[in-house]
């Protein structure tokens, strides 16, 4: 029995494990890896200098009346705290424009005025574009109305492609960089549009695509409403 324990003792001691042959890597496999573990890192690089010029760079500035100030919406004023609704006063802002001055909300106390939230990407936004398009040609010499579109986070070049290529769209356009009144305005989709009377208050509110006979009722409701 002893010798028959040492003699499994002696065949364990001297057998040899075997490693299961692996199959070599190809060169297209390595250079795959390669590849897509360098498309990762150069994106969390770009993510990082992204945040880092934005950080840099501070808050948007515009100047109105020699004064500069930060763009967005206005301080010391009552924001609201949920969303909005029919005959709240509108959250006062001042934005850049593109290709034209700076614009205050509450400069157009007076006027009926229609706010636009909206972006390039947006398929519905695309698609009421023109009707509000046309409504601006129609009464964009009307000293009693201002259309006021504001765009979401887009630049300059995005935005102007976007009209050339939807057959030349000149609607004035506010550009809102961080999106700072579309959160006071408590925007969660775009289109959103805003109607408001001659004393800046909300008399119509359409959050989705407008349609040409919508944007006619909204704009003689606010005008009748400013009387």
């Amino acid at each position: 029995m002893a010798n028959t324990v040492e003699k499994d003792k002696k065949e364990q001691a001297t057998t040899t494990v075997r490693p299961r042959s692996s199959r070599p890597d190809s060169t297209g496999a390595r250079l795959a890896r390669f590849a897509l573990g360098s498309i990762f890192g150069l994106a969390f690089l770009l993510g990082c200098y992204i945040m880092l010029a934005t950080a840099l760079r501070g808050p948007d500035t515009i100047t109105m009346d020699g004064v500069t100030q930060k763009a967005g919406l206005i301080p010391n004023q009552k924001l609201p705290t949920e969303e909005l609704k029919e005959n709240d006063i509108a959250p006062d802002f001042a934005l850049s424009q593109l290709g034209g001055n700076p614009v205050q909300l509450s400069k157009f106390r007076g006027k009926v005025v229609f706010v636009n939230f909206w972006a390039s990407w947006c398929i519905p936004c695309q698609d009421e574009m023109k009707d509000i398009n046309d409504f601006y040609k129609l009464h964009k010499n009307d000293s009693s109305v201002a259309v006021l579109t504001v765009n979401q986070k887009e630049d300059d070049s995005t935005i102007k492609s976007f009209f050339k290529d939807n057959g030349g769209v000149t609607v004035p356009v506010l550009l809102d960089k961080n999106s700072e009144v579309a959160g006071g305005y408590f925007v969660t989709k775009f289109p959103e549009s805003y109607f408001l009377d001659k004393n800046g208050k909300i008399v119509a509110i359409k959050r989705g695509q407008l349609s040409a006979a919508e944007i006619k009722d909204f704009y003689q409701k606010a005008l009748a409403s400013g009387i």
